[in-house]
């Protein structure tokens, strides 16, 4: 049973299970508006734009503007581990996201990277992740080789 965990743009949390809670009652619901009651409260929903991948909606709730960021198992796995941080804490450097073994670098000292190009390959957890150039640069610097184990924090790779 996969539970999904809502995070809003007011700082509030609700996790949600795939199965009916007898705390919800629907109201209404026409178009893009929702009237329901979840755990006593009232809640008035109109919802104003939904991403593609339908993991980010943009609503008002009871008036107030809101943006709410739905994550699945996965999205919370990736979240605990810290891999989204990486690209806004890391400036330049390709920071190894997790505890894993690298299989494979694509670039070489002085080549010219775009922001999102492949940079390398790291296995962690029985998985291949491929990891990307945090910003447009050069590489001035690479900190490890194939085959090395790495630990979540080490610097892998510098652009400038």
């Amino acid at each position: 049973m996969e539970n999904y965990l809502i995070k809003s743009t007011l700082g509030n949390e609700l996790t949600l299970k795939q199965e009916i809670d007898p705390s919800f009652q629907l109201l209404e619901r026409e178009g893009n508006q929702v009237k329901f009651i979840f755990q006593d409260k009232i809640y008035d929903v109109q919802i104003l734009e939904l991403s593609e991948n339908g993991k980010h909606l943009y609503a008002t709730i009871n008036k107030q503007k809101i943006q709410l960021d739905l994550q699945d198992s996965l999205d919370q796995l990736i979240d605990k581990m810290g891999m989204n941080d990486q690209a806004e804490d890391s400036g330049g450097d390709v920071i190894s996201p997790m505890p894993g073994l690298i299989l494979s670098i694509s670039v070489k000292e002085g080549m010219a990277v775009e922001k999102g190009e492949d940079i390398l390959v790291l296995e962690a957890m029985k998985m291949e992740n491929l990891l990307k150039a945090p910003s447009s640069g050069t590489i001035t610097s690479i900190k490890c080789s194939v085959g090395d184990s790495v630990q979540k924090g080490d610097l892998l790779i510098q652009i400038d």
